[in-house]
This record gives structure tokens, sequence and C-alpha cells, in this order.
């Protein structure tokens, strides 16, 4: 057998399993979405009644944060893909206080150097929680 033979049918077996196998992968893909769609249920980021928040809220204490510490907002530190709802029910749940309003804001990380190395710091989202008794968070659960 010359090597061009052998080439040509190496080729054509190469594509013929290409072919197969990209018609497995899409008959998995479609039992994958029928059984999606028999669930019906999804998953997202919102906080279902009742469900229990194991959320590490971490007060601000900064010159700003006492001074609208007047104004009853208490300021808190939260990871970044924390929800106000989720804080909502955290802060109901630690310190037994209704909040009024949240506010949040996003801070971004920021570019750090040692020496020849650059890295970044840690992202993280700040929550403004205006409450009626500020007393109940600032002396601690």
């Amino acid at each position: 057998m010359s090597i061009l033979k052998f080439a040509k049918k190496y080729s054509k077996r190469n594509v013929l399993d290409k072919k197969a196998k990209t018609d497995k992968v899409a008959d998995k893909s479609k039992n994958v979405t029928a059984t999606k769609k028999k669930k019906g249920k999804t998953t997202s980021r919102k906080v279902l009644k009742g469900q229990a928040i194991n959320l590490d809220l971490q007060p601000l204490v900064t010159e700003k944060g006492v001074l609208l510490q007047e104004q009853g907002f208490v300021l808190f530190r939260v990871p970044t893909k924390t929800t106000k709802g989720q804080v909502r029910q955290a802060v109901k749940a630690r310190y037994k206080v209704n909040p009024i309003s949240i506010r949040s804001l996003r801070v971004a990380p920021k570019k750090r150097r040692r020496g020849a190395t650059t890295g970044k710091t840690t992202g993280w989202k700040k929550m403004y929680v205006k409450v009626e008794d500020v007393q109940k968070i600032v002396t601690g659960p």
C-alpha cells in the first residue's frame, strides 16, 4: 500500500470518527435540555423566604461610618456576590433589627506591588443599611 492511499484512508476514517462523535454529543445535548425542561427549576441568586443565611457581616468602623450612624446608617463589608435581600435577612437574624433601606456599592480591587511582582487586592461590596435602632447594632448582638 502506497503512502498516498494510506493517508486518504486514514483521513477518511478520522472524518467519519469526528462526525460520529459530534452526532453523539448532539444527542447528549438534546437529552440534557429535555431533562432540564422536565425539572422546571432554575437556580438563581434570589433569596427564598425562610432560608437560613450564614453571612459574615463585618461592620466598617471608619470616620464616615461613625458620622452616618447619627443618620441611622450602618456600614457593612460583605463578599461581592452578596445581594441586598441576603443582607436584609442576615441583619434581621443577627441583630433583631428591621432594616428600612439598603444601598450597595462595589469596591473595585486595587493594584499593589511588592518589588517587581504586581497583584491585586480582593474586591468587595459595601452595604449602607438604614435601620430603626442603630444602638442595637453598635453595641453588638
